[in-house]
Protein backbone atom coordinates (compact mmCIF):
# COMPACT_ATOMS: atom_id res chain seq x y z
CA UNK A 1 0.00 0.00 0.00
CA UNK A 2 1.32 3.42 -0.90
CA UNK A 3 1.65 5.88 1.95
CA UNK A 4 0.90 8.89 -0.22
CA UNK A 5 -2.48 7.47 -1.29
CA UNK A 6 -3.38 6.65 2.31
CA UNK A 7 -2.45 10.17 3.41
CA UNK A 8 -4.51 11.65 0.59
CA UNK A 9 -7.56 9.57 1.48
CA UNK A 10 -7.17 10.39 5.17
CA UNK A 11 -6.91 14.08 4.30
CA UNK A 12 -10.12 13.95 2.29
CA UNK A 13 -11.88 12.19 5.15
CA UNK A 14 -10.72 14.86 7.62
CA UNK A 15 -11.85 17.56 5.20
CA UNK A 16 -15.31 15.98 5.14
CA UNK A 17 -15.35 15.85 8.95
CA UNK A 18 -14.28 19.51 9.14
CA UNK A 19 -17.14 20.43 6.81
CA UNK A 20 -19.43 18.40 9.07
CA UNK A 21 -18.39 20.54 12.05
CA UNK A 22 -19.47 23.62 10.13
CA UNK A 23 -22.85 21.98 9.56
CA UNK A 24 -23.09 21.21 13.28
CA UNK A 25 -22.35 24.87 14.00
CA UNK A 26 -25.05 26.03 11.63
CA UNK A 27 -27.47 23.70 13.43
CA UNK A 28 -26.38 25.24 16.76
CA UNK A 29 -24.94 22.00 18.11
CA UNK A 30 -21.87 23.80 19.43
CA UNK A 31 -20.82 21.26 22.05
CA UNK A 32 -20.52 18.45 19.49
CA UNK A 33 -18.93 20.80 16.95
CA UNK A 34 -16.33 21.87 19.50
CA UNK A 35 -15.20 18.33 20.31
CA UNK A 36 -15.14 17.09 16.73
CA UNK A 37 -13.41 20.24 15.44
CA UNK A 38 -10.70 19.93 18.10
CA UNK A 39 -9.97 16.31 17.15
CA UNK A 40 -10.06 17.16 13.45
CA UNK A 41 -7.64 20.04 13.87
CA UNK A 42 -5.09 18.09 15.92
CA UNK A 43 -5.29 15.02 13.68
CA UNK A 44 -4.83 17.06 10.51
CA UNK A 45 -1.94 19.03 12.03
CA UNK A 46 -0.28 15.80 13.17
CA UNK A 47 -0.66 14.12 9.80
CA UNK A 48 0.72 17.22 8.07
CA UNK A 49 3.80 17.21 10.28
CA UNK A 50 4.26 13.49 9.72
CA UNK A 51 3.92 13.77 5.94
CA UNK A 52 6.07 16.87 5.58
CA UNK A 53 8.90 16.06 7.98
CA UNK A 54 9.04 12.55 9.41
CA UNK A 55 8.32 10.58 6.24
CA UNK A 56 10.85 12.46 4.03
CA UNK A 57 13.58 12.13 6.64
CA UNK A 58 12.89 8.43 7.05
CA UNK A 59 13.09 7.97 3.28
CA UNK A 60 16.32 9.95 3.09
CA UNK A 61 17.82 7.91 5.93
CA UNK A 62 16.91 4.72 4.10
CA UNK A 63 18.33 5.99 0.80
CA UNK A 64 21.58 7.09 2.43
CA UNK A 65 21.93 3.80 4.30
CA UNK A 66 21.18 1.49 1.36
CA UNK A 67 22.33 3.30 -1.76
CA UNK A 68 25.70 4.80 -2.41
CA UNK A 69 24.86 7.20 -5.21
CA UNK A 70 25.94 10.76 -5.61
CA UNK A 71 24.64 13.73 -3.68
CA UNK A 72 22.46 15.00 -6.53
CA UNK A 73 20.42 11.78 -6.70
CA UNK A 74 19.92 11.83 -2.93
CA UNK A 75 18.80 15.46 -3.09
CA UNK A 76 16.39 14.63 -5.92
CA UNK A 77 14.88 11.77 -3.91
CA UNK A 78 14.44 14.05 -0.89
CA UNK A 79 12.80 16.78 -2.99
CA UNK A 80 10.44 14.31 -4.66
CA UNK A 81 9.46 12.79 -1.33
CA UNK A 82 8.74 16.17 0.26
CA UNK A 83 6.80 17.26 -2.81
CA UNK A 84 4.75 14.06 -2.82
CA UNK A 85 3.99 14.42 0.88
CA UNK A 86 2.84 17.99 0.41
CA UNK A 87 0.72 17.17 -2.64
CA UNK A 88 -1.04 14.31 -0.90
CA UNK A 89 -1.86 16.36 2.17
CA UNK A 90 -3.21 19.39 0.31
CA UNK A 91 -6.73 18.63 1.53
CA UNK A 92 -5.43 18.89 5.09
CA UNK A 93 -4.42 22.47 4.36
CA UNK A 94 -8.14 23.15 3.96
CA UNK A 95 -9.28 20.96 6.85
CA UNK A 96 -6.98 22.51 9.46
CA UNK A 97 -8.17 26.13 9.21
CA UNK A 98 -11.83 25.10 8.85
CA UNK A 99 -11.57 22.95 11.97
CA UNK A 100 -9.62 25.60 13.88
CA UNK A 101 -12.11 28.38 13.12
CA UNK A 102 -15.06 26.12 13.94
CA UNK A 103 -13.36 25.08 17.17
CA UNK A 104 -12.78 28.70 18.25
CA UNK A 105 -16.34 29.75 17.39
CA UNK A 106 -17.79 26.69 19.14
CA UNK A 107 -15.79 27.38 22.31
CA UNK A 108 -16.95 30.99 22.22
CA UNK A 109 -20.59 29.99 21.68
CA UNK A 110 -20.59 27.37 24.45
CA UNK A 111 -19.05 29.85 26.92
CA UNK A 112 -21.58 32.47 25.85
CA UNK A 113 -24.44 29.99 26.35
CA UNK A 114 -23.05 28.93 29.74
CA UNK A 115 -22.87 32.58 30.89
CA UNK A 116 -26.43 33.11 29.69
CA UNK A 117 -27.67 30.12 31.74
CA UNK A 118 -25.90 31.15 34.95
CA UNK A 119 -26.95 34.81 34.83
CA UNK A 120 -30.61 34.16 34.09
Amino acid sequence: MRVDLVLGAFGLALLAVAAGTVVLGVRRSWRRARGIAAWTFWLSAGVQMLAWFAVPFAVVHEVVATAGGDASSKARILAETISEGMNCTASLLLASPIAAVTWVVAVWQTRKARRGQTSG
